[in-house]
């Protein structure tokens, strides 16, 4: 299983917006893949890295996706993620 983690905020409208268009994206790509949301000021690190671009997406610790959300360039990455 191949586990993504989402950078958030509460009450941000724009994580909500992309937390909607990922469970669809994974959705469409049957692949096995799951996620977490994770609340970017909760780790010090984290915000000081990624604090102005959140939401972002992570897999192992590295920045593949943000905001505006490319569908087509994150499902050719994930594609090659589990080839």
């Amino acid at each position: 299983m191949i586990t993504l983690t989402l950078l958030t905020r509460p009450n941000c409208a724009l994580c909500d917006e992309f937390k909607h268009e990922l469970s669809g994206l994974l959705a469409q790509v049957n692949q096995p893949f799951e996620w977490h949301e994770q609340n970017v000021d909760d780790d010090p690190v984290l915000c000081r890295r990624f604090g102005l671009e959140i939401p972002v997406l992570l897999y192992q610790g590295e920045r593949i996706a943000g905001v505006p959300l490319d569908t087509a360039a994150l499902q050719q990455l994930l594609a090659k993620l589990v080839a």
